[in-house]
């Protein structure tokens, strides 16, 4: 069933007055759009330049695990495989003892693309910073030497990878952590995942705008991914009367805090590095708020232990500049009928303004199967701001852009959201039943929140 709704989210807001002192600043908004049918143009150059590499990778010869393994899993997967459960990845990639058992495995997961995991493509839409994925290099590789049985080779063939570098920005100005070191308790029996909201005091006395944050779990091996929400002082009671519900610490929760107005911070999945905006930049938190962290823990790995998640903020010198703020497109009406295996809903949004698009957060729950973001307007032909083929609900993502995004006046934004509700797709084998919009682990959403300047 296809739903078509008109979302009143306030995208209007993010230009409180009028858009004329932007317009002398948006001459170039077709060509902004333009750039995004164009994103991947100057990979066109490297592509021009590399033609011949399709002759090497079908001629790869002699790979070994220190010479050309190794290097490769240290620069892209270790940082979730860790040795001795430390990592979310279920089995350690440090050592050849640990990696040659699962050579054939690695080069079937990296092959099919299921590895590293990266939901949205790369090759339509508007190129995202911290890209985790393979080229077809990497992955001849991966493939040529499980093929060859896996050889170690010599160690003093070992050259250390070139890893992304960090974002340094100097002391936090505040430093915040979940209160507890929280043991995972899943609610349903037979569940692997426990889905907590914990309350956090950051003591803000006056407004502030965060320009980077960096999310620093005690437990990788449990710590799945994280959302963090601002409760605006309005919300706090009914904040107050949500955490008492059950013991603490912390409560339940699923898709966000569940007590009404709250808005979107940012996120944390394994392997990303610090988030930052440019210099200037950043998200504001009203004076009086509290800040909700919703922690996804992943029991997966037998010797679970505790954990005690750490965020760090860095804050902009007085109002930021651009400020920043989250608005969402959602389809509250959504509708997915028992058994209906191509299930649909959209929202669309025509702007009243021209925006600038920082970054992109789409959302929806198990029953989930794709989702993308179009955008269209006089100046282009249909492009798209995100897409994810093949949603998986435990790999969502904050995806932050190369560069930010500016849509002219007109431009029509539509979050477009599929499902699956067959009775071969039914979280915790249940029967398919009637989906509508709502908080639990067996209701849908369709939103996608945008970062924008305003």
């Amino acid at each position: 069933m296809r739903l078509k709704y008109l979302v009143a989210v306030s995208l209007l807001a993010i230009a409180c007055n009028d858009d004329s002192p932007k317009s002398s600043n948006n001459s170039n908004n077709a060509n902004n759009v333009n750039n995004v049918n164009n994103a991947n143009n100057a990979n066109n150059v490297n592509n021009a330049n590399n033609a011949n590499n399709v002759n090497n990778i079908n001629n790869l010869e002699g790979m070994t695990y220190h010479k050309d393994v190794r290097p490769l899993l240290e620069a892209e997967c270790v940082s979730c495989h860790l040795s001795g459960g430390d990592g979310i990845g279920p089995f350690g990639l440090t050592s050849y003892a640990e990696v040659q058992p699962l050579a054939a495995l690695i080069a079937d997961a990296t092959q099919t693309n299921r590895m590293p995991p990266w939901p949205p493509a790369t090759d339509s839409c508007v190129p995202i910073s911290h890209e985790r994925t393979l080229d077809d290099m990497q992955k001849a590789i991966l493939k040529s030497w499980a093929d060859d049985g896996a050889p170690e080779g010599n160690p003093d063939d070992y050259v250390a990878p070139e890893l992304e570098e960090q974002v340094e920005m100097g002391e936090p100005d505040l430093v915040v952590n979940i209160g507890t070191d929280y043991k995972p308790n899943p609610p349903a029996a037979g569940s692997i995942d426990d889905y907590h909201c914990f309350v956090i005091d950051p003591g803000l006395t006056e407004d502030k705008w965060i320009n980077a944050y960096e999310t620093v779990p005690s437990n990788y091996g449990i710590a799945h991914h994280m959302l963090m929400y601002a409760v605006p002082p309005s919300q706090l009671s009914n904040l107050e009367a949500k955490s008492g519900e059950q013991p603490g610490p912390g409560y339940t929760c699923f898709g966000g805090p569940g007590v009404g107005s709250s808005n979107l911070l940012g996120g944390w999945v394994p392997g990303t590095v610090m988030t930052a905006y440019q210099d200037g930049a950043g998200v504001k938190i009203d004076a009086g708020s509290l800040i909700v962290v919703q922690m996804h823990y992943n029991t997966i790995n037998d010797d679970q232990g505790t954990d005690r998640t750490q965020i760090k903020f860095h804050f902009t010198d007085g109002p930021a500049n651009p400020s920043l703020r989250l608005f969402p497109i959602a389809q509250p009406g959504l509708f997915v009928p028992a058994g209906e295996k191509n299930g649909f809903a959209e929202a669309s949004y025509e702007l009243p303004i021209p925006v600038t698009v920082h970054g992109i957060a789409p959302h929806m729950h198990t029953l989930g199967t794709a989702t993308r973001t179009r955008i269209e307007s006089d100046d282009t032909e249909l492009a798209c701001l995100i897409d994810i083929p093949n949603w998986d609900f435990n790999w969502q993502g904050f995806y932050i852009f190369d560069e930010p995004v500016t849509l002219p006046r007109g431009t029509n934004v539509t979050v477009e959201c599929e499902y699956d509700n067959s009775p071969d797709n039914q979280p915790g084998d249940q029967m398919p039943r009637d989906i509508r919009w709502g908080e639990g682990t067996f209701d849908e959403m369709c939103i996608t929140y945008f970062i924008v300047e305003g």
